[in-house]
């Protein structure tokens, strides 16, 4: 990684950059060496980004304790930030997706306790 400028406008502008393409925990781990004090000011990005990633994999853990008897797939979200993530689980996480056939879903115990509005079902829009 090249030396970052002192300049602390060109660094402002570095974390303006990198939160806005939604790599600021990335760049906070990359930074820690190279510019500890612009990396300061990117930790609560990334103790904000460790926070998400549990949270929706709690998530996760529930849906599967829910829908015990239905095959279902997460992708995006936590999956993709372990599998496919420089830094495992330090992905900014907006969205997390599960799938299972609507007919599986239908005729499931969980169908019935299923909040009503929380469950997308049928084809997307």
């Amino acid at each position: 990684m090249p030396d970052l400028p002192a300049d602390p406008t060109v660094q402002a502008q570095l974390v303006t950059a990198v939160r806005h393409h939604r790599i600021a925990p990335l760049a906070h781990v990359g930074l820690r060496d190279l510019s500890p004090d612009v990396a300061a000011r990117l930790r609560p990005d990334r103790d904000a980004a460790i926070a998400m990633h549990l949270r929706t994999s709690g998530v996760l853990d529930r849906l599967a304790r829910l829908l015990p008897d239905v095959p279902w797939a997460t992708f995006k979200g936590p999956v993709l930030s372990e599998l496919a993530h420089p830094v495992p689980g330090l992905r900014a996480i907006a969205t997390s997706t599960s799938s299972c056939r609507q007919t599986r879903f239908a005729t499931s115990r969980a169908a019935s306790r299923a909040p009503a509005g929380r469950w997308l079902t049928g084809p997307r829009p």
